[in-house]
C-alpha cells in the first residue's frame, strides 16, 4: 500500500514505476497559485507561512506523488487568472508562466488564442469549466398590469414567425382540401360532399382542426383525407406545444430588468461593473469594433467604477449589489457573494453560451513534464478520481439557492383576463352579428314586399286598362252589319275574359307587362 495525497492506494504504487527523465532530481518546480476559493485556498498565519488546500491542491498533490516531483509553491498576490495589459505585458498566472518565473500554475484557464501564444496547458483532460455571463439584480415580480398589450398575451407563447408560418399552413391546406374535392367530384367524391365543401367551408374546417374540434362533413376520396388528417395533426401538435408554453409563460415570473444591454450600461454613469481579474472578455473588448465595448475595457483598465471580484467568504457579508453589472460564472457568484446571488437575473435575455472548458496551465519549454503530467492525469481521470476530488470540493457551488424564490406564482385575473374575456367577446361579437344579419334580413324583407306591392299595382292597373277596353269594345253601335262577329273574330282584341282580363296576342300582353314592369 501507498499513501499520496492524502489517500491510500490498495493496488500498484501511485508513484511511476519508471525513472523520471522529464525533471532532474536535483530541480525543484516552481508552482504560481493564487487564492482561488474552492479551486485553491491560501491561509496566511502569523508567522509569515502558508498553508494550502483546495480541488487543484489535492489534485496536483496526486500527480506530483505519481510523476515524483519536487516543488515550492509560489503564493500569487494579485492578477488573477491574467490578461494582456495596456502595455502589452501579462498579468497573473499567466504572466508568471510567460515571463518565467513558474514552471507551472494550479489555476483552470480557458485555452484562448491570446494564451495559447505564450504558454501550455495539460489539454488531455479539464480541470474544471466555466459558463461566464452578464448578470444585474432583478426587479420586483408582480402581476402584469391592465394594459393593452395585455391582450396580445395569448400570442406570446410562440413567435411571431411561427403565427405566420401557421396562418399559411392553414391557407395551404385549405386550398388543397378545395381542389381534391372538386377534382374528385363525381369520380371519389360524392355529389354532397363536393357540394358542401366550398372555400369558406374548407377554411372553417381546418381552422377546427388546428382548435381540436371535429368536421360536420368528412370527404370521401383518399386525397382529401389525406389532407383532412394532416391538418389534424398539425392542430395536436399546435395544440400540444401551444398550451404547455402558455402555462409556462403564465405561472413562470419573470422579474424586470434594469438594464438590457451592455449599451445601456456603458451609458449609465451611477453603474458598476464587477468581475474577476484577468478574465478572457477583456480581450476582446480592448480590439472591438463596438464602442461601449472598448469603453467598458477603459473602465476595467482604469479602475473607473470598477470592482474585482474575488470569490472569498470575506465578500458575503453586506456586499451591496444594486446598480452593479456582474460578469462571472454563476457558480463563482454564488461562492462569492453567497445568497446574494439568488437575486441576479442575466442582463441578456438570450440563450446562455455554452460551457467551456478549462485546463491546467504550464509554461512553454516544457514538452517532457507537460507528456507525463497528461498521462498521468489521463490515468487519475480513468479511475474517476478527478471527478470524486472535484465533486468534493464543488458541492458548495453547485448548492441551489436557500432562499425561498418560487419558480412558478399563482395565476392572477390579470393573467387569465386575455383567455376569460374570450367568453365575453364572443358574445358581443355575436349579438352585432346578430343585428347584421336581423337589419340585412329586415331590408331584404320590405324589399320583397315593396316588389310585392309594385306587382299588384301594375296587375290591378292591367286589370282596369283591359276592362276599359272591354267596355269600349262592347259599347259599340249595334247597328254594325252582321259580318260584326266575323269582324270581331278578325279583330286583334278578340279574346275577353269574363273577369275582365284581355289578352293581347294570344294572351301575352299582361305578361309582358308585368314582366317588364318587374
Amino acid at each position: 500500500m501507498a499513501r499520496c495525497a492524502g489517500l491510500v492506494s490498495m493496488g500498484p504504487s501511485w508513484a511511476s514505476v519508471e525513472p523520471n527523465s522529464a525533471v532532474p532530481k536535483d530541480e525543484e518546480l516552481r508552482i504560481s497559485a493564487f487564492h482561488d476559493p474552492p479551486y485553491f485556498f491560501i491561509t496566511h498565519h502569523e508567522n509569515g507561512s502558508h498553508t494550502y488546500d483546495g480541488y487543484l491542491y489535492q489534485l496536483w498533490q496526486m500527480l506530483a506523488c505519481m510523476v515524483d516531483l519536487r516543488y515550492r509553491i509560489i503564493p500569487l498576490t494579485g492578477g488573477g487568472y491574467g490578461r494582456l495589459s495596456g502595455n502589452r505585458t501579462w498579468t497573473g498566472v499567466t504572466g508568471e508562466l510567460t515571463y518565467g518565473r513558474a514552471d507551472l500554475a494550479l489555476s483552470w484557464l480557458g485555452m484562448t488564442s491570446n494564451r495559447t501564444a505564450v504558454i501550455d496547458f495539460l489539454d488531455v483532460i479539464p480541470v474544471s469549466w466555466y459558463q461566464d455571463d452578464f448578470y444585474v439584480r432583478s426587479g420586483p415580480v408582480t402581476a402584469p398590469e391592465l394594459r393593452a398589450k395585455t391582450f396580445a398575451s395569448l400570442l406570446r407563447p410562440l413567435h411571431e414567425d411561427v403565427w405566420w408560418m401557421l396562418l399559411g399552413s392553414l391557407l395551404v391546406i385549405s386550398v388543397l382540401l378545395h381542389v381534391t374535392v372538386r377534382v374528385g367530384r363525381g369520380i371519389s367524391e360524392s355529389e354532397l360532399v363536393a357540394g358542401q365543401m366550398s372555400w369558406g367551408s374548407c377554411l372553417l374546417n381546418t381552422l377546427r382542426s388546428v382548435v381540436g374540434q371535429g368536421w360536420d362533413t368528412m370527404p370521401d376520396s383518399l386525397a382529401a383525407r389525406t389532407v383532412t388528417l394532416s391538418s389534424w395533426i398539425l392542430g395536436m401538435l399546435l395544440y400540444a406545444s401551444y398550451t404547455a408554453k402558455l402555462m409556462c409563460h403564465l405561472t413562470v415570473p419573470t422579474p424586470s430588468r434594469p438594464l438590457h444591454s451592455l449599451h445601456e450600461f456603458a451609458a449609465e454613469r451611477d453603474w458598476i461593473i464587477a468581475m474577476e481579474p484577468g478574465v478572457s472578455i477583456l480581450d476582446g473588448w480592448k480590439v472591438s469594433d463596438k464602442p461601449h465595448e472598448r469603453q467598458m475595457f477603459q473602465r476595467v483598465e482604469n479602475g473607473d467604477r470598477y470592482i474585482e471580484l474575488y470569490p472569498t467568504h470575506d465578500n458575503k457579508s453586506g456586499f451591496n449589489i444594486d446598480r452593479v453589472l456582474f460578469h462571472a460564472d454563476f457558480r463563482r457568484l454564488r461562492y462569492a457573494i453567497g445568497q446574494e446571488s439568488c437575486k441576479l437575473i442575466r442582463l441578456l435575455d438570450t440563450p446562455p453560451n455554452p460551457p467551456i472548458r478549462a485546463y491546467m496551465p504550464i509554461a512553454k519549454g516544457r514538452p517532457a513534464l507537460r507528456d507525463k503530467l497528461n498521462r498521468a492525469m489521463l490515468e487519475l481521470a480513468e479511475t474517476g478520481l478527478v471527478d470524486r476530488i472535484r465533486n468534493r470540493w464543488m458541492t458548495q457551488l453547485q448548492r441551489d439557492c436557500d432562499a425561498p424564490t418560487a419558480n412558478y406564482r399563482p395565476l392572477s385575473l390579470t393573467n387569465l383576463l386575455a383567455m376569460l374575456l374570450i367568453v365575453p367577446l364572443a358574445v358581443v361579437a355575436s349579438v352585432m352579428l346578430l343585428a347584421l344579419e336581423q337589419l340585412y334580413g329586415r331590408t331584404g324583407n320590405w324589399r320583397r314586399q315593396q316588389l310585392v306591392r309594385l306587382r299588384e299595382r301594375v296587375s290591378a292597373q292591367c286589370d282596369r286598362y283591359l276592362t276599359r277596353r272591354l267596355e269600349d269594345e262592347t259599347s259599340l253601335d249595334g247597328s254594325r252589319s252582321n259580318d260584326v262577329g266575323t269582324e270581331k273574330s278578325l279583330h286583334p282584341y278578340h279574346s275577353i275574359s269574363l273577369n275582365g282580363e284581355k289578352a293581347f296576342g294570344n294572351g301575352d300582353a299582361k305578361k309582358t307587362i308585368m314582366k317588364n314592369l318587374a
